[in-house]
């Protein structure tokens, strides 16, 4: 193994840290929209910090591994149940748990389905996770308080959510190009980033579901990859 405890234990804290800002979240009273994206957007974050970042497949199944097995312990004490409690704080307004698990599943599935084709190029991973983190989620933040300027072309969604999905996934990219650092960041590549925003905002305005959450980061480091990648 390549990493050291001490480096493990860092990992570990993040998870630990989402866990804490949630209950603050749920315990402060905040609007449902607001926890469940926000457990969204940092879990997401958390995910694609640690497929970019652990070097080898051995690493991520440890740290994996260790994190679902301290889940399992905190789940199976009835007075905790952290699982379930997690699942409810998560689930949209509208939908049944059963759904939102579902769609946690499909979403966990495609992160691990994008590291395994970028294994060799881990800033498109992260780029790609962090389109739907930070895009799907800075979408909604802004969307939901200040959309003022609806449009529907399949469900109903606003200007101001579809520049914050653009936004977001344009911070992404850049964030890790800056992280990783495969290259020096030039006018070309904030072009293609900013093309790579665009079609990340237009998936998402026309997305059912969530199938943003699966199309979006494969999109979004395809267009990379074409560009910048290969």
């Amino acid at each position: 193994m390549s990493l050291t405890p001490f480096e493990i234990s860092i990992l570990l804290v993040a998870p630990l840290i989402l866990l804490g800002v949630a209950f603050w979240a749920k315990s402060r009273q905040m609007r449902p929209w607001f926890i469940r994206k926000l457990i969204h957007t940092c879990g997401l974050t958390i995910m694609g910090i640690y497929g970019s970042l652990l070097t080898t497949l051995d690493d991520i199944i440890l740290i994996v591994g260790i994190v679902l097995a301290i889940l399992g312990i905190l789940t199976i004490i009835p007075q905790i149940q952290i699982l379930q409690k997690l699942i409810s704080m998560g689930t949209r307004e509208g939908q049944t748990e059963k759904e939102s698990t579902i769609n946690t599943v499909f979403t966990t599935i495609s992160v691990f389905a994008l590291l395994i084709v970028f294994i060799d190029t881990r800033w498109l991973f992260l780029a790609g996770v962090l389109s739907v983190g930070w895009g799907d989620g800075l979408g909604e933040f802004i969307g939901r308080p200040f959309g003022k300027h609806k449009f529907k072309i399949i469900s109903e969604k606003s200007v101001e959510g579809s520049f914050g999905v653009f936004l977001g996934t344009f911070l992404g990219i850049i964030f890790a190009i800056l992280l990783l650092d495969p290259f020096e960041i030039s006018m070309f590549v904030i072009m293609i980033s900013l093309v790579s925003a665009i079609a990340a905002s237009i998936v998402e305005a026309l997305s059912i579901s969530f199938i943003d959450n699966v199309v979006m980061p494969f999109l979004v480091a395809g267009i990379l990859w074409f560009n910048l990648g290969n």
